[in-house]
């Protein structure tokens, strides 16, 4: 069970994850809306065309909005005191996006000892990073 402060962590990381999801639904729309305009004519090709605009602007927002998510959560980790697996861990989850899966095959360990070691690690980050700056009041 993770304390508030890592749960907060954690959703926090999970954004990179939620945006690389979106990110991959709109790059197969993308390529979907190419394949659309390559064969399409008249009214039907102008139309695409509007549509294919409106979601390559998206597209590349996103990109965008990972990115920089992706930054944060590295400086993140990277801040921490956190051993080499629970580093490989977190990056791997929320940097790269991995699956479960996906950690319990590259990382070759079981699932619940990922788990615990990812728990450990958010722990750590909760307690490291600087708490928001308290607004000082203004002497009259």
């Amino acid at each position: 069970m993770l304390s508030k402060q890592a749960e907060c962590v954690k959703n926090e990381m999970l954004e990179a994850v939620t945006w690389r999801r979106e990110l991959t639904a709109l790059e197969e729309e993308w390529c979907d809306l190419l394949a659309v305009l390559e064969d399409a004519v008249g009214e039907t090709a102008a139309s695409s065309f509007a549509i294919a605009q409106v979601v390559n602007a998206e597209r590349m927002t996103l990109r965008r909005q990972l990115a920089e998510a992706q930054l944060r959560n590295w400086a993140r980790i990277c801040k921490a005191p956190l051993t080499p697996l629970q580093h490989r861990i977190l990056g791997l989850r929320f940097v790269q996006g991995c699956t479960w899966g996906d950690l319990v095959e590259r990382v070759g360990k079981a699932k619940q000892y990922l788990l615990r070691e990812h728990n450990k690690a958010l722990e750590i980050l909760a307690k490291t990073e600087d708490p928001a700056p308290k607004k000082q009041a203004k002497k009259v």
